[in-house]
C-alpha cells in the first residue's frame, strides 16, 4: 500500500515537469495544458491520495515488561542494609487475629449532623424578572 503511494509520486512529477516547462515558455498557460496531460494529472494525485488513505499507521510497539528477579530473604537483607533500609514483615497469624477482631466489632457510630433533604427541582418554565427601573 505504501509502495503504491511512493511510486505514484515520481509519476506525478514526471507529468508535471514538462507541463511546468511549457507553461513557463508559452504566453498562454491555458493552451499549454493539453487534455491528455490534464487527465493524467487528475488521475495520479487521486490515486496517491487514495493510497495514502489506505495506509494505516502501525500500532505502537508494546513495551517489554520489566522483569525483576525475586530475591530470597537472606539475599534481600544485605541489599537493604547497604541502602540504609530495614525490612519489616507482618506476622500472618497476628494479621488474621486482628482482621477477625475488626470484623466482629460493631461499626463506629456516625458523628456530625445529618444533612437536610434537598427540595425537589422545579420543572416549570423560567420567568423573566425585571430588576432595573429606568
Amino acid at each position: 500500500m505504501a509502495l503504491e503511494a511512493v511510486s505514484a509520486i515520481p509519476a506525478a512529477i514526471a507529468v508535471a515537469q514538462p507541463l511546468a516547462n511549457s507553461i513557463a515558455s508559452s504566453e498562454a498557460p491555458e493552451a499549454a495544458l493539453a487534455p491528455a496531460a490534464a487527465a493524467q494529472l487528475a488521475v495520479v494525485p487521486s490515486a496517491a491520495v487514495e493510497a495514502a488513505r489506505e495506509v494505516q499507521p502501525a500500532p505502537p510497539a508494546a513495551a517489554a515488561p520489566i522483569v525483576v528477579p525475586a530475591l530470597r530473604l537472606d539475599q534481600l537483607t544485605p541489599v537493604l542494609a547497604a541502602a540504609g533500609l530495614e525490612l519489616v514483615q507482618t506476622d500472618d497469624s497476628r494479621l488474621a487475629q486482628t482482621q477477625q477482631r475488626m470484623a466482629s466489632e460493631p461499626p463506629a457510630p456516625r458523628r456530625g449532623r445529618e444533612r437536610p433533604a434537598l427540595p425537589p427541582i422545579d420543572s416549570t418554565p423560567l420567568q423573566k424578572v425585571e430588576t432595573r427601573q429606568n
